[in-house]
């Protein structure tokens, strides 16, 4: 049954799709014109291309052009424009410098930050889909909300998700962030009494763990009723999200966005169902390529490829044919929770898929197979990279932590079950070492989830 009570803009949310499929062709050719005219940078990469922005008569011509960024090509242009314009933000740049309100950048897990830019428009709509994402949630006035992931420097997720995530007041924000550590974010839970937090899957798990030695109370006995998974693969994978769901008995939300325009939330059916996109009209997500051939995939139920992102109706820094580097899953189909619209689920990312014997394996996969298996786990691995990705020479390797109560004597039963189920989910073949409990770091932000022995060559 549809939920139009947790509908922030009904109007726009539950728009006829024909009428939607007009707003947002008219809304892209003139994010294109605007493009050419303020920026060299997307001016060189149409005519690279041999196209104007007037021969896009359709979704399906624009799909048709080449990838203009990347990572990587977003990082060369922020060092051009040092020496083009002064400024490190980038070539693409389409505003003045003193029309910005607000600049962000990624965490860097992948190598330089990227930076990200708005202009007081810009966070208008990030406060819109922003909102949309969070009243889906259920989380409004009442709520306290505890943002419990790292908000150091200018991270994406930090200070700017405050700003654009509760400028219309769906909830009272306490910005602590993860810096602090553990003991004080579970104090501040406490004395608070938050009902929603805000964190990575991993910093959620870790703070499970470690509430009953620090505050003498298990995460159930919080009180927390909303949980938004962000950052990384959470409340997408099936026994992470039971795990969470049992650990705080709260309902938990995956959450990606809203920095590119895009933004998408998952909604509270009982079975993952994948984040609903809640930006339809401010950014084009349903645009995937294969990830080796780089070719536009077709737009149907279940397909799998490297998502390209194009922001609509953005004025600073536009991101147009963008690949952040994320391998997304699109459901087409009616969701049982009423709610009209393409889903995606989150597959991992294109640089951390691994091919073992021809299977593309991501971490993720890993991460709910090893997960299925708390308590005798913690939950935290590592995998054991000898050569650089993406192909690895059988067998894989992984490092899991053993649960607390597992005696030494049980191992060689836990790495045989644990084998078998990773064969038979994920058809591959193992070689796992058993860690004590609490070996590996616990992240904050995102977690990396290999161990790279051959960059200490």
């Amino acid at each position: 049954m549809m939920r139009t009570d947790r509908l922030w803009n009904p109007d726009r949310e539950l728009m006829d799709a024909d009428r939607l499929d007009q707003l947002r062709l008219d809304k892209l050719r003139k994010q294109l014109d605007y493009i050419y005219q303020h920026s060299e940078f997307y001016r060189e990469k149409f005519q690279d291309a041999g196209a104007h922005p007037s021969d896009i008569r359709d979704m399906d011509t624009f799909r048709q052009l080449p990838v203009f960024l990347d990572k990587e090509v977003h990082r060369r242009s922020q060092e051009d424009s040092m020496a083009k314009y002064g400024h490190g933000f980038g070539t693409f740049v389409c505003t003045p410098m003193d029309r910005l309100a607000l600049v962000s950048s990624t965490s860097g897990t992948t190598g330089a930050p990227t930076y990200y830019l708005f202009t007081k428009h810009d966070l208008d709509v990030q406060a819109e889909v922003a909102a949309r994402q969070i009243k889906r949630t259920g989380c409004g006035p009442g709520d306290i909300i505890l943002h419990g992931a790292a908000m150091s420097g200018l991270y994406l997720a930090g200070a700017p998700l405050i700003y654009y995530g509760f400028y219309h007041q769906l909830g009272t924000m306490i910005p602590l962030g993860a810096e602090p550590g553990a003991q004080k974010l579970l104090e501040t839970l406490l004395v608070t009494r938050a009902t929603a937090l805000i964190a990575t899957p991993s910093y959620l798990n870790y703070l499970h763990e470690a509430a009953p030695d620090m505050i003498g109370r298990d995460t159930s006995e919080l009180g927390i009723r909303i949980l938004f998974a962000i950052g990384e693969p959470g409340a997408g994978l099936p026994e992470v999200r039971k795990k969470l769901n049992e650990a705080y008995q709260a309902e938990v939300y995956d959450l990606i966005g809203p920095g590119t325009n895009f933004a998408a939330v998952s909604c509270d059916h009982e079975t993952y169902q994948g984040m609903h996109v809640v930006s339809a009209d401010y950014a084009i997500h349903e645009d995937v390529i294969d990830p080796v051939t780089k070719k536009p995939l077709k737009i149907e139920n279940g397909v799998i490829g490297e998502q390209i992102r194009t922001a609509l109706d953005r004025e600073a820094g536009p991101f147009v044919r963008y690949s952040v580097g994320d391998m997304i899953q699109i459901f087409t189909d009616p969701c049982p929770c009423g709610l009209p619209g393409h889903r995606i689920k989150v597959v991992g990312r294109v640089d951390d898929m691994l091919i073992v014997k021809g299977v593309n394996v991501f971490p993720g996969g890993i991460k709910n197979v090893i997960t299925s298996f708390v308590p005798r786990v913690t939950g935290e691995f590592r995998i054991v990279l000898t050569e650089a990705p993406p192909r690895v020479v059988p067998p894989l390797k992984l490092k899991v932590e053993r649960g607390t109560e597992v005696d030494p004597s049980q191992i060689e039963d836990l790495k045989k079950a644990l084998g078998q189920e990773l064969h038979a989910r994920l058809r591959v073949r193992p070689d796992i070492e058993i860690l004590p409990p609490e070996t590996l770091a616990r992240a904050t932000k995102k977690t990396d989830w290999f161990e790279r022995l051959y960059q200490s060559d």
